[in-house]
């Protein structure tokens, strides 16, 4: 039910994808030195089908295979199967991968017995646990990756009980491999069939590599109630769809910006406009410290001859509360004449600011000024929309908040990201555009020092 609504919506469809082919990456680092150019391979359960893809743009003949459409990739879908007997002739692949398969089975026997069926050699990937708290974590990742929170048989094992059943299975071990991140420890057993193995348990001649994880700590003496264990499970696994998806967004926000960047206006190219994003004012007007450093270097800008007109965008939604004139008012105290610069009254966020400097203001190319803990952010905002922006950064101090700045920043990034990758809502308000190379006064809403007023509304919806 989950997995289907996540195929269906454009959006959540993209976002499981990436976070599948991230992790896909890591499988087939794993897989791929246990396989030939030549194999045939079978993909026994599938799932979202990112390995098969990846080791398809490898050059490699892969047929996947599932009980269920559980794929994120475009334009590729499993073999539906019922779970008893693989559609295939003996002996029809080379290899059958069994990656993170056979927990999902109360009789990992059956799942081994016909793929050794269809194939010779096997490449088996499982996460294995020593211990009741290393179970419990193993779970919850695991819940994640798979979008199952409920009815999992979660039939996870230690090393040694998996090797006792590729053992019972009639299973050589060629080779092994071990890949840990956080508590998760998966590990890749190259296998192949071999009729004169014996049956039964294995002896002590290869020892297991997970020795070290089976003192589990004393909190797993409080792990007593699988009540207790589902929650942490669901908690868990929620906060690391959460913090994937994060993750992925900013880095694609970051990696978007950064290489239009500079770090003080000396270095910065010229532009017809500096877009200067707003921040907080005191109720007297004072500007705080980030708000005047970002109109202190827009004033740089400008006086060195950069840009010709200021565009300073930011909140003017209520009477009690206007970012922009006392910004405009600062700016103009530092020498910059009231008709080189404009007033967008309605920037409300980032996204409004760029939104409304396109449609509103005609600005094609800008420089933008924020701190730099922004600065990814809005540039990568202002280029999606199609405006050729640099950014430069502000920071003249340290800032009191800059922790909190930073925590804040990469929620703000993510939204940006859905934002302009999916979304692309229109602005709170729109409204008659403006010609930015022309007189700034015309976007006042109170008169300068000559008397001049504009009649100029914030916007309409």
């Amino acid at each position: 039910m989950l997995v289907s609504f996540l195929q269906k919506h454009r959006l959540t469809r993209r976002l499981v994808y990436r976070l599948g082919r991230g992790r896909a990456e890591n499988v087939v680092r794993q897989v791929l030195p246990h396989l030939d150019p030549t194999d045939r391979v079978i993909d026994i359960g599938a799932g979202t089908c990112n390995v098969c893809e990846l080791l398809r743009e490898r050059g490699l003949d892969v047929t996947p295979v599932d009980v269920a459409d559980l794929s994120f990739v475009d334009r590729l879908r499993a073999r539906l199967i019922d779970g008893e007997r693989l559609p295939f002739d003996d002996d029809c692949f080379d290899v059958a991968l069994v990656l993170a398969v056979l927990h999902h089975t109360t009789q990992p026997e059956r799942v081994l017995a016909e793929a050794t069926r269809v194939a010779p050699r096997l490449v088996v990937m499982e996460d294995v646990c020593e211990g009741r708290l290393h179970r419990v974590a193993t779970r919850a990742i695991d819940s994640f990756l798979n979008l199952e929170f409920f009815g999992h048989p979660h039939t996870n094992k230690s090393d040694s009980e998996w090797r006792r059943i590729f053992a019972g299975a009639g299973l050589r071990l060629l080779g092994i491999g071990e890949e840990r991140w956080l508590a998760i420890s998966s590990v890749t057993y190259h296998l192949e069939r071999d009729s004169a193995a014996r049956r039964g348990p294995v002896d002590d001649a290869f020892p297991s590599q997970l020795d070290g994880l089976k003192h589990p700590s004393r909190l797993s003496r409080l792990m007593k109630s699988h009540k207790v264990a589902s929650m942490i499970v669901a908690v868990v696994a929620i906060t690391t769809v959460a913090a994937g998806a994060i993750g992925l967004a900013n880095r694609a926000v970051i990696a978007g910006a950064e290489a239009t960047v500079v770090d003080s206006p000396a270095d910065a190219p010229e532009a017809p406009v500096v877009i200067v994003l707003g921040a907080r004012v005191h109720d007297d007007g004072r500007l705080f410290p980030t708000t005047q450093d970002r109109v202190d270097t827009a004033v740089e800008l400008y006086r060195a001859g950069r840009v010709d007109k200021l565009l300073i965008t930011g909140d003017h939604g209520r009477q009690s509360y206007d970012e922009v004139n006392n910004m405009r008012r600062h700016a103009a105290s530092r020498g910059v004449p009231a008709r080189d610069i404009f007033m967008d009254h309605a920037g409300f966020d980032t996204y409004d600011s760029m939104y409304r400097a396109r449609d509103v203001f005609g600005v094609k190319r800008a420089l933008v000024v924020t701190q730099r803990f922004h600065l990814a952010r809005a540039v990568y905002t202002a280029r999606a929309l199609g405006i050729d922006a640099v950014g430069v950064v502000a920071d003249k101090r340290a800032y009191v908040k800059a922790a909190l700045f930073d925590a804040r920043e990469a929620f703000a990034r993510a939204k940006a990201y859905v934002e302009l990758s999916y979304l692309r809502p229109r602005p709170k308000f729109l409204g008659p555009t403006i010609d930015i190379t022309g007189d700034g006064r015309v976007t006042m809403d109170e008169p300068d020092a000559t008397g001049r007023q504009s009649p100029h509304i914030k916007g309409r919806r």
